[in-house]
Parts: structure tokens; sequence; C-alpha cells
């Protein structure tokens, strides 16, 4: 039998100072963001700070809750990039990137941009691939 993925894994290397340098991604507590839909954190990438949500699986959108898709679908119709990492095992990640189809009422919709293994992304790789 198969065992639940632990998000606390990809949060857990992110948090890595070495790997993710201090200053470079800024974590938002659930206690301040979950009732809002908040991200789970924000990266710096140049010279701007992107959402980037935290889940496990195959796909972000679909875990996404309610208050979340709302944020997320008012951030992009006002030209802000999201993205969402997932945990697909214990060894590899995804990124994607969210978008919107059909306008702000539309639906969200993701886009792979890379895949990468858990124990050696860092700060450089994801910056590099949310430009």
């Amino acid at each position: 039998m198969n065992k639940p993925l632990k998000e606390s894994l990809l949060r857990n290397a992110l948090r890595d100072p070495i790997r993710f340098p201090v200053g470079r991604i800024s974590f938002i507590e659930p206690a301040n963001g979950s009732d809002v839909g908040l991200p789970d954190c924000l990266i710096a990438v140049s010279d701007q700070l992107k959402p980037l949500e935290l889940k496990r699986g195959m796909s972000v959108v679909k875990e996404l809750r309610p208050t979340q898709r709302l944020w997320h679908r008012t951030s992009i119709s006002f030209g802000v990039k999201s993205y969402g990492l997932t945990l697909c095992s214990d060894y590899s990640v995804m990124l994607f990137g969210l978008r919107l189809a059909g306008g702000f009422s539309g639906e969200l919709h993701e886009t792979l941009i890379g895949t990468f293994e858990l124990h050696f992304i860092d700060y450089g790789d994801l910056s590099n691939a949310m430009r």
C-alpha cells in the first residue's frame, strides 16, 4: 500500500538555507493566510515576488481550495504570474504555471514548466524556471 505524500517534505526542502538563501523565499503561515486564500509562499525572482502554492499529487489546480482559486484568479487578472509546486513522489516535484482561460470568470488552468528532484532543487533552478 502506498503511503500518503507529506507536503512537509516539500516545505522542508524549500526552507533549507543552503539551497534557498534567506530572503529569497518567504512563507505565509497558515494562520495568517489560509482563510483568505493567500499562497503558501512568495519567491523573489529578479525584482518581483511571485506567489507559489505547495501541493501534493499531480495537479495544483485540483488541490486548490475555493478561497485559493479566487485569490489566484484575481491576481492573475491583474497581471500577476502565479505558480504551483507539487510533490508527486518522495523524490520528485513538478513546477506549474497557473493561468486563466476565458477571462476573469474563466477556469484556472496549469501548464507544466519543469520537473525537479526534491533533494537537489535549489533557488537557482526554481527562479530560472519562473522567469
